[in-house]
């Protein structure tokens, strides 16, 4: 029989019976009876001699392996009794779980050649190295049976660039003896590829030179066994952390459970909490903050804050006021927690953008589950081509109509930044409405602070859970987390301050934003509301200033985004190999024009509702047909616009298209989105409308911002174990995304409930102790999801302050 051992190089032929004495000389000399009939196979060379073939092997083979390394190897191969068949059966195990990889060094270094000759174009006829074919995994779970083996990978890379590599060739699977190590099986592929290229050369030069340029461009990466992660201090301090936050929840849910039974004491008419002497204030204005970020239900809107600085008293001791650990058990209560969650805006007008909120969510995840199986080192898809169409494929997934949906997930998140910028404009307006510029900006230090607090504590729990206790789930041969556990404790204050988007070609070389890789979407976020209080100010200073401002950004951000993709050639095909997100994908200065123009509609439709206008009954129909029609040219260009860019991997799209789309095609969803939202708010969206508006997506918009920052972990549950590629078909596709946004959704219920909203109401209640107040003022008292106004003895009016 045949057999091909350990990287194709060292392999071993053995035949019935016979035993013969494990040497370099012997190993060597088959090895090169392998390659020459590897070598005639792929038609590389026809002038071999394996007499110098050996001569060659003997010598890098004993400066290559590891003397246990040989031993091992010996062990496997020779058996001092024959009529004992153990060895030989590892051996004959270990190459059945191994890869061809000596067939695929050949095949790397022939296309190398190949590129060196057409002067870096790929020629043709190589389409199986774009299509990721020259890559074999062999067989894990089949090595891992053998006794004393250990299953290696080794990729071909290019040189690390801004502390990144990229796999060009494998992985390559190796069954070996565990006394072998990585460095054995990288020194055995670097001896094959020089005495391949002096096999393809004679010429002593040229070998080198062609040597040298190949090892310029690609390095070998070998890793054996599995990679695992030890317990650190740092998850027992996270779960310790977590369960700290249920174990409050629920322990004070019983607590308050238990004294309500004992006092029996109930609420009492229609806006009295008799219990601690406040009236409540309904609330009906829904949330500024939009987004992902704040749902329209939460009560911590930056813009009430704004509206409540001057009115809030510094005096804690009033009568029926709670104590400081009442307010604190009260925050974190699992009861006032699920009350939160079922407490539904009525009255508002914009319920639509929960529906849209939901939707959105959905979308992101759907985009990610695409692409997360090609992160962190995974085996990726088995069957490539069939989702990307590399050479033109147009049956591929990527090159069909309804494959357009994929990757144009990416306005999901420009969706959340044009409701992002209108709720803080419209909510903010009408709170603003008696207020000077002077008032606004003397507000903004505030601001600024009550929404870091709303959303770091939080952010920051589910970074450092992700990289200090989500590894401890996983094992295995295929996935790394080396590099984003690394990114975030070297700079994870860049995530803190919401700035690593402000760098996105890194610090002295160095990346700065793979700390969780989703979060560009928050610190984008918050340096776009960084500017919303001056655009205000302006604005209540000068209408027109106020809407200059923010149109000259857009035209500034559109602008910069068509000279960057002009002048670094960006591609937005998602598979095209350019650097579309880091010069665009990612810094504010070129997402800025959704948010921008969400600020602008929030400032029409105030002006609109202030001025009490309405569309005349006979005007409905022409209404509904010109914004529905805008609608639909806009949605169906920028989403299925794509499919001649798309229907080939390189794209053939010329890049005066490419960059125009690159640079309006964001600010174009936006104003659609603009449109559609309009006619919902004016009840002339017929189904969408209704749809976007039911009770089920007030519900389910509550959680969306932590299934934005819990999504990640999923799907590393979902994918990172995994040690063989994913076969992709619409089936198996639909099956991973179900799974990973319903167990989203489950799990951001649980993190809503027993720690964002106590987190949110220890701030608010932080923020009310903290804010200045004009005398005479009533204090509006957070507690919970609801909020009282203090006693009615102390004050004259008797509904309080506009909230």
């Amino acid at each position: 029989m045949r057999v091909e051992m350990v990287l194709g190089l060292i392999g071993l032929v053995m035949t019935g019976t016979q035993a013969f004495q494990c040497t370099s000389e012997s190993a060597c000399g088959i090895a090169c009876t392998i390659l020459g009939a590897e070598l005639s196979k792929l038609n590389i060379t026809s002038d071999f001699d394996v007499l110098k073939c050996v001569q060659g092997c003997n010598d890098e083979l004993s400066a290559t392996l590891s003397p246990s390394c040989v031993k091992g190897l010996c062990e496997w191969a020779v058996n001092s009794n024959i009529q004992d068949f153990t060895h030989e059966a590892k051996l004959i195990e270990a190459d059945f779980t191994s890869s061809k990889t000596l067939s695929g060094i050949l095949l790397a270094l022939k296309w190398f050649s190949s590129v060196v000759g057409s002067k870096g174009k790929l020629p043709d006829g190589w389409l199986a190295i774009q299509k990721g074919y020259i890559k074999n995994f062999g067989s894990y779970d089949a090595c891992k049976a053998i006794d004393g083996a250990e299953y290696c990978l080794s990729r071909f890379e290019s040189p690390p660039m801004n502390g990144k590599t990229t796999t060009l060739f494998g992985p390559f699977a190796s069954c070996v003896p565990n006394q072998c190590g990585s460095t054995d099986i990288k020194n055995v592929i670097n001896a094959t590829i020089y005495a391949a290229f002096g096999l393809i050369l004679p010429n002593k030069q040229a070998q080198a030179g062609l040597t040298n340029a190949f090892f310029e461009v690609v390095q070998i990466n070998t890793n054996c066994g599995d990679k695992s992660y030890e317990w650190t201090a740092g998850a027992g301090i996270m779960i310790a952390l977590v369960s700290m936050f249920a174990l409050l929840s629920i322990t004070t849910a019983f607590y308050f459970w238990i004294h309500s039974r004992c006092s029996r004491r109930r609420l009492k008419g229609s806006k009295l909490a008799s219990s601690n002497g406040y009236t409540r204030i309904t609330n009906t204005e829904g949330d500024p903050d939009g987004g992902i970020i704040l749902d329209q239900n939460s009560e911590t809107s930056d813009q009430k804050l704004l509206s409540s600085i001057q009115n809030q008293s510094k005096d804690k001791k009033g009568s029926g006021q709670m104590s400081l650990l009442e307010e604190v058990l009260t925050a974190v209560s699992l009861t006032t927690a699920w009350k939160s969650f079922l407490t539904l805006r009525e009255g508002t007008g914009t319920e639509a953008m929960d529906g849209v909120r939901v939707f959105s969510m959905g979308w992101v995840v759907f985009g990610h589950v695409l692409t997360w199986p090609l992160t962190a080192g995974g085996p990726g898809y088995s069957n490539i081509e069939d989702l990307v169409p590399y050479g033109g494929d147009k049956n591929s997934v990527l090159a069909t109509p309804q494959g357009q949906a994929i990757p144009a997930a990416e306005f999901s998140v420009d969706t959340f930044f044009f409701m992002s910028g209108f709720l803080a404009a419209y909510i903010s307006l009408k709170k603003l409405r008696n207020r000077t510029p002077a008032d606004v900006l003397m507000s903004t230090p505030a601001l600024y602070l009550n929404r870091w607090l709303r959303i770091t504590p939080l952010y920051m729990i589910i970074i450092w859970f992700y990289t200090e206790v989500i590894p401890l789930t996983m094992s295995g041969p295929t996935f790394d987390m080396d590099g984003e556990i690394k990114a975030c404790k070297d700079n994870w204050w860049y995530n803190f301050l919401y700035v690593q988007t402000v760098f996105p070609r890194g610090v002295n070389g160095k990346s700065v934003g793979d700390c969780y890789g989703v979060s560009w979407y928050l610190a984008n976020d918050m340096i776009f509301f960084w500017a919303t209080p001056w655009i205000l100010a302006a604005y209540k200073l000068n209408k027109i200033l106020g809407i200059f401002i923010p149109s000259l950004l857009t035209c500034a951000s559109i602008a910069a985004s068509w000279v960057i993709a002009w002048k670094h050639h960006l591609r937005f095909p998602t598979f095209d190999q350019s650097e579309y997100f880091p010069f665009y994908y990612k810094p504010p200065w070129t997402r800025a024009p959704p948010y921008l123009i969400g600020l602008l509609m929030g400032i029409g439709y105030y002006e609109f509702k202030r001025l009490r206008y309405s569309i005349p009954r006979k005007y409905h129909l022409s209404i509904q047909a010109g914004l529905g029609g805008l609608c639909a040219i806009i949605f169906g260009s920028t989403v299925y616009g794509t499919q001649h860019a798309s229907s080939n991997v390189p794209s053939t799209e010329g890049y005066a298209s490419n960059n125009a789309y690159i640079a309006l095609a964001k600010p174009a969803w936006s104003i659609g989105l603009a449109a559609m939202l309009f006619l919902c708010f004016q009840n002339l969206a017929g189904p969408v409308g209704w749809i976007l508006s039911l009770k089920f997506f007030q519900y389910v918009s509550k959680l969306t911002f932590c299934m934005y920052l819990l999504h990640p972990m999923i799907l590393a549950l979902i994918f990172f174990n995994r040690v063989y590629p994913i076969h992709y078909t619409h089936v198996n596709f639909s099956i991973f995304y179900i799974s990973a946004l319903a167990s989203t959704a489950f799990l951001s219920l649980i993190v809503f409930l027993t720690i964002e909203t106590p987190l949110a109401n220890l701030q608010k209640s932080l923020m009310i102790r903290m804010l200045p107040s004009k005398p005479g003022q009533r204090r509006v008292k957070t507690i919970g999801t609801q909020q009282y106004a203090e006693p009615k003895d102390e004050v004259e009016s008797k509904s309080g302050p506009a909230v």
